[in-house]
């Protein structure tokens, strides 16, 4: 398979700890960014989370919504269960 060089721009003390914690994990810095982009391709989309704010707000925000979407799609199935 043929290679292609890419150059990113980052901060110095951000890709040393990057380096420090790909090194514990076994692999470089290019075989994270490898590992990452194939994920991405793979799963068609950021393999991770984005958020503006407070992620937390946002679970508590899709786990409400979740739980409604459920209850409403049962709720006929519970009141028939409850008589």
């Amino acid at each position: 398979m043929a290679t292609t060089n890419v150059t990113i721009r980052m901060d110095e003390d951000l890709k040393r700890q990057a380096d420090e914690l790909f090194a514990e994990m076994g692999m470089s810095f290019t075989t994270a960014v490898n590992v990452f982009t194939r994920q991405a391709i793979r799963e068609r989309r950021i393999p991770f989370d984005i958020f503006v704010g407070s992620p937390s707000a946002s679970v508590d925000r899709d786990a409400v919504e979740a739980a409604l979407s459920f209850s409403s799609d049962y709720l006929g199935d519970f009141k028939r269960m409850a008589k």
